[in-house]
């Protein structure tokens, strides 16, 4: 009896490790696709979904990369336009950008809206290391061009693109960082699919990079996101050097929430205005 007890449990054991081996190859396979869904996306409907755009484009291996800079109407103020580089979540386009272009011009800012590998019109496939070397490469661009100011050139990321803007942060210094639902870590997100770290790809370990970075730095985050939990961007907050903190009561999709969007953009407004007027 006790032999058929341990065979029993044996086996029982043998296809628990089983099914969990099986499970982590599953998501070492598809991990790309969790992470960057560009699949679910539409085919963009023409070359640009803005009036007055600028197309910038960086020629890579099986195609481009492209970002487009948006600035606002009417001339430049002396020393150009100050600009802010957005980097969207990852189920979105450049093209879906309204409101971050709107909010910004709204403050006197350009945007200039980097597109990720393999998302809308952009060419080869998304990875941590290639996507930094894209926003790299549009980011020193700035410094070519006659009417833009790239002393203040700030980074707003959204969701992933706040890991982006953070990861940027480290190679290229902005006058100050914007992270929307920011997550501490791909690892950490991993946790939630019962993944161990060393299994990730493109970590995006934002938690690392932030407490390195001497800039001001702005985190949102809705206290009802159910895909990054408000816990990473509060443990953000913590470790940061000089951080601001806004909460809403909303989610991840809806952010900033109903009846909150004039109040996001009065508290944007101030934060790039401090950051770009510090004191002496």
């Amino acid at each position: 009896m006790a032999g058929r007890t341990r065979r029993v449990l044996a086996t029982t054991l043998l296809i628990l490790v089983g099914g969990y081996a099986g499970w982590l190859v599953l998501l070492y396979l598809v991990q790309d696709r969790l992470m960057f869904p560009r699949h679910v996306l539409p085919v963009p409907s023409g070359p640009v979904a803005f009036e007055r755009v600028e197309v910038l484009r960086r020629e890579i291996e099986g195609g481009a990369v492209e970002a487009w800079l948006l600035r606002p109407r009417g001339d430049a103020p002396a020393g150009g336009w100050p600009v802010v580089m957005f980097f969207h979540g990852n189920a979105e386009l450049i093209d879906f950008a309204e409101d971050i272009v709107g909010g910004y011009h709204g403050l006197g800012y350009a945007v200039l809206a980097v597109e990720y590998r393999g998302y809308g019109r952009s060419a080869s496939v998304p990875s941590q290391e290639g996507i930094r070397e894209d926003a790299i490469h549009f980011h020193d661009r700035l410094e070519q061009l006659a009417d833009v100011d790239p002393s203040r050139v700030i980074f707003h990321g959204r969701s992933i693109g706040a890991a982006i803007a953070i990861d940027l942060a480290a190679h290229r210094r902005p006058s100050a960082l914007i992270g929307q639902s920011a997550f501490t870590s791909v690892r950490a997100m991993a946790h939630k699919f019962a993944a161990p770290g060393w299994l990730v790809h493109n970590p995006f370990d934002s938690d690392r990079i932030l407490p390195t970075l001497d800039m001001p730095v702005l985190l949102m985050h809705g206290t009802r996101d159910e895909i990054v939990p408000v816990s990473q961007g509060r443990r953000l907050r913590e470790i940061a050097t000089d951080a601001t903190w806004i909460e809403y009561e909303c989610g991840h999709n809806d952010f900033p929430g109903a009846g909150n969007l004039r109040d996001m953009w009065q508290r944007i407004g101030a934060f790039v205005h401090a950051a770009d007027h510090p004191p002496p």
